[in-house]
């Protein structure tokens, strides 16, 4: 047994050495030495490449750094300003004393690349040097696992942003632009929103029948006519006129004399209410003349290739004269009944709104069917002046002579609307175009004067319908 540990013991002892013997690096493989010159081994060494003391062994600088200077007064080494701070020893590195001298060479186990020629600083730098690339096209992977600057597959290589010019600002594109002129032909049909006359027919004490006459008239012609400038940045000023002078209607009516009849006059002047009884006649007539001047500006939006639109405001400019004029005749002739009422009104105001185009076909020869409404309102503050001259007569002679007139000041709300259809040819400059409109005034025919006999005030609002048929030419 204690031979045993003994043979153990010597066993163990032998493996140390031999353990230590395989952590030795290998020899480098030998040379062959055609000089006769004994060759003195490489001294000991950490595995490290050397650092050689001669700056003619070291490889070349990139530009931008300058090689250590010497001193003459002095052996310490003089670092210019643009020059890298000498690396620090490591820990394993033999000292200064103990180096091999420079003519030495280097190590056998490490070969330096050879000595670049020094540069000359006469010669331009390139800004950026390109850097050296192996080749290694022999190795496992090839090119598709180098990564230039040997920087880490994880830390993506840093790029210099590459500068991007300014670019120049963008050219203005315009539409069309030039003088629009344009014209209406309205065939409007003006109405009142109160009768005329109110017809009784009185068959029997307890029964009563009665008929409202209205103040509609026919459609009459009247006309509009405008002019105005396109700007290319889509603005758009005009100026419009509208004329309208007709006499709207005319009334007759014989009140028969059986069964029993009555008739009350509803329009507005003196004998507002005054009733006509069997055998009379009534006769009455509305006389218009309406005339308005818009002052407009706006801008032209197209969101989409299929719709336009224009949103404008400005002023408009009115003056209306309504006449109104009523006989009543009875007593077979010999008595009469004269009565003539007369509305002027004069203002101003803003005026606002929208026009719409929605384009249902384009052609390919610049033509193009399209949708078109229109709506616009306005306030007009108006100066009313209202005069009634009431007359009777008796075998021709004057029995009665009433006279009035009322001014007043108000404020007149006026809305319009216009929808149709429009034809446009050689690429939006003739536009051709009809629809319908609607044109409404609040109280502009109301009479006051009214309340002399009867007491009540006739309220009277205006408003105008029918087709148009419109031509637009941008030169």
């Amino acid at each position: 047994m204690a031979r045993s540990w003994k043979l153990w013991l010597m066993f163990g002892l032998l493996c140390i050495p031999a353990t230590l013997w395989g952590q030795l690096p290998p020899e480098p493989p030998s040379t062959p030495n055609i000089s006769s010159k004994p060759v003195n081994p490489p001294p000991a060494t950490s595995g490290l490449p050397a650092l050689p003391n001669n700056p003619s062994d070291l490889p070349p600088l990139p530009p931008g750094f300058d090689a250590p200077l010497t001193s003459p007064s002095d052996s310490k080494t003089a670092v210019s300003p643009q020059a890298k701070p000498n690396a620090l020893p490591l820990a394993d590195d033999k000292p200064e004393a103990a180096k091999p001298p420079s003519n030495a060479g280097a190590p056998k186990n490490h070969v330096l690349p050879p000595p670049s020629p020094v540069p000359d600083k006469t010669a331009p730098v390139p800004a950026s040097p390109s850097p050296v690339v192996p080749d290694i096209s022999d190795m496992p992977g090839g090119h598709d696992a180098f990564q230039r600057a040997s920087w880490p597959p994880s830390v993506p290589a840093p790029v210099a942003p590459v500068p991007v010019p300014t670019p120049p600002p963008p050219e203005h594109v315009g539409g069309p632009s030039g003088w629009v002129f344009f014209g209406d032909v309205l065939f409007w049909r003006p109405r009142l929103n109160e009768p005329q006359l109110i017809i009784a027919q009185n068959p029997n004490p307890t029964k009563f029948q009665l008929r409202l006459v209205p103040w509609d008239g026919d459609y009459e012609v009247a006309f509009r006519a405008g002019l105005g400038y396109l700007f290319s940045g889509g603005v758009y000023v005009w100026g419009e006129y509208t004329h309208y002078d007709n006499l709207v209607t005319a009334t007759s009516f014989t009140v028969p004399a059986a069964p029993p009849h009555f008739v009350l006059y509803n329009g507005p002047g003196i004998v507002h209410g005054q009733p006509a009884g069997s055998g009379d006649v009534i006769n009455s007539s509305w006389d218009l003349r309406y005339h308005t001047v818009d002052i407009m500006a706006g801008s032209v939006l197209s969101p989409t290739e299929f719709f336009d639109l224009i949103i404008a405001a400005g002023a408009r400019l009115a003056d209306m004269t309504h006449r109104f004029d009523v006989t009543r005749t009875s007593g077979g002739g010999s008595n009469l009944d004269r009565d003539h009422f007369q509305v002027d009104t004069e203002g101003a105001g803003p005026r606002f709104g929208a026009e719409g185009r929605l384009y249902l076909w384009r052609g390919h020869a610049g033509w193009s069917l399209a949708f078109y409404s229109r709506g616009y309102t306005s306030l007009l503050f108006a100066d009313i002046d209202e005069t009634d001259t009431s007359q009777s007569f008796v075998d021709n002679k004057l029995t009665r002579d009433f006279q009035s007139h009322y001014s007043r000041r108000q404020i007149l709300p006026q809305l319009e609307l216009a929808v149709g259809g429009e034809w446009s040819l050689f690429g939006g400059r003739l536009i051709i175009a009809g629809g319908y409109e609607w044109i409404y005034w609040f109280e502009a025919a109301s009479g006051n004067v009214s309340t002399v006999i009867s007491g009540n005030v006739q309220h009277q609002d205006l408003s105008f319908d029918g087709p148009f048929i419109r031509a637009a030419f941008l030169w």
